[in-house]
């Protein structure tokens, strides 16, 4: 921070005069960054700095025009928070760590100081969203074999790529933020399945990202591009899978998570998709009697509800009237929050005025997209939200019911390895969960003033504390 203050005297700005700065510490728990981006933000900052890749994604799924400036970006292009180096695009840019460059001169340097090394083993924080090459050293490698095959990487790779274009092209249509995908687990699961079914990125196949950061204009762009492009199958979640059949008939379509597929008109049946589209339903609907059972386990007095729905998305709407319907027959007053944008989610949350005690947030690209800020606001109005799926529980949500979506996006790949290997759509009945986990904050329920008991909490698949 004092290396901060003398680079902004040295360009004669001056503190107290021309700027004030303000410090918020997370104090190492990454689970502190939605609150504490909410907190800033609300101070009407003209430019906000972070160091991490998770405090800088957590602070943009709450602002888009707010200036992000990012003291070490780790592979900032890779993960989705710049378009480019030379032209980041949005409001976030910084200085670049090149993560992906360092990663090979640093095991150059370790090999040199100890030749005998034979294998690299890395950890790493995996909610960073950072990808990390893999390294691993034959045990009769030589040190000088070894740095000239480092060396000679950076020239070398654009050659390779060209020697092996990749033969088959998947185009990722990922509906949401590309930190509230990357950051929950679901990419890196996909690609990892994928390269253990022998379909590498760059070398066997060519996957081509794109991201509508939750904004229902940007799917059937992004669709339209992938059609344009002739990609052999498109993969995508939720709301966006819609516009991705009104653009094409022809390539095949995955869907890794859809609340109520066959209502939604994505597919026939679930056993006979027909068409061009197939995947993995999340049974939203169907579960949604016993996410309020559970609901009202975990808070005995429960009596009054706010449901949480982006109103633009059929799947959203029909489970927000189905939970309506679940929730007049077991006596809760509820109250209906209906959001087709971003900016509707704040104002949506504050006119419950702390009246419902808890909100159930029906799970699609755009809440999603903005799980940090609904936490935020709803802790901030002591309300325990109910969410479909754990990984935006533990962002201090309170309580979730469903499927785990990580393993979602894993048993995705199958089906594009199966559609890349010629097996048609129409073919693949589409997926049920087998598992539904049961997961809980405490930390939350703590800070929401609430005290579960331990019989509930025996049953929990995952107690985060």
């Amino acid at each position: 921070m004092e290396l901060l203050r003398t680079g902004l005297k040295a360009v004669n700005l001056m503190e107290g005069q021309d700027y004030i700065f303000e410090i918020r510490a997370a104090d190492s728990d990454s689970r502190r960054f939605p609150a504490l981006a909410t907190e800033l933000l609300a101070r009407n900052p003209a430019a906000i700095v972070a160091s991490t890749n998770l405090a800088i994604t957590s602070i943009q799924q709450i602002s888009r025009t707010v200036p992000i400036v990012g003291a070490s970006l780790n592979s900032p292009v890779a993960v989705g928070l710049v378009a480019s180096f030379s032209h980041p695009g949005g409001n976030i840019t910084g200085v670049s760590t090149m993560a992906d460059e360092l990663v090979f001169k640093s095991v150059e340097i370790m090999r040199e100081i100890m030749p005998r090394v034979s294998k690299v083993v890395v950890i790493l924080n995996p909610t960073n969203g950072a990808k990390m090459p893999s390294v691993e050293l034959g045990g009769t490698m030589q040190r000088r074999e070894f740095i000239t095959l480092i060396g000679g990487a950076a020239v070398a790779w654009p050659a390779l790529a060209r020697a092996q274009q990749p033969g088959k092209t998947i185009g990722f249509l990922g509906a949401g933020t590309a930190a509230a995908w990357i950051g929950v687990g679901g990419v890196a699961s996909f690609e990892r399945r994928l390269r253990a079914l022998g379909w590498i990125d760059g070398q066997t196949v060519s996957i081509v990202y794109r991201w509508a950061d939750g904004k229902s204009d940007r799917f059937g762009e992004i669709a339209a591009e992938f059609v344009k492009l002739k990609v052999d199958v498109i993969l995508t979640a939720g709301s966006a899978v819609a516009a991705a059949k009104q653009a094409t008939s022809t390539i095949p379509i995955v869907f890794a998570a859809a609340v109520d597929p066959v209502a939604s008109g994505f597919v026939d049946s679930l056993a006979r998709p027909g068409g061009n589209v197939t995947g993995l339903s999340l049974q939203s609907s169907d579960i949604a009697p016993k996410r309020l059972e559970i609901l009202r386990e975990a808070i005995p007095g429960l009596s009054r509800l706010g449901v949480l729905a982006n109103a633009a998305y059929p799947g959203a709407f029909r489970e927000s009237a189905a939970v309506q319907e679940v929730a007049g027959k077991l006596g809760f007053a509820v109250s209906a929050l209906d959001i087709r944008r971003a900016d509707d989610i704040a104002p949506a949350i504050k006119s419950l005025n702390g009246r419902p005690q808890a909100l159930y947030v029906c799970t699609e690209s755009l809440v999603v997209s903005n799980f940090g800020k609904i936490n935020a606001l709803a802790r901030e109005a002591n309300v325990a939200t109910l969410w479909g799926a754990r990984e935006y529980v533990r962002a201090d949500g309170f309580i979730s019911y469903g499927p785990n979506e990580v393993d979602q996006f894993r048993l995705a790949a199958d089906y594009v390895d199966k559609i890349l290997r010629g097996v048609k759509p129409a073919d693949i009945p589409v997926a049920q969960p087998t598992k539904i986990d049961l997961v809980i904050n405490l930390k939350t329920a703590k800070a929401l003033g609430l005290t579960i008991a331990e019989s509930f909490l025996l049953r929990a698949d995952e107690v985060i504390e």
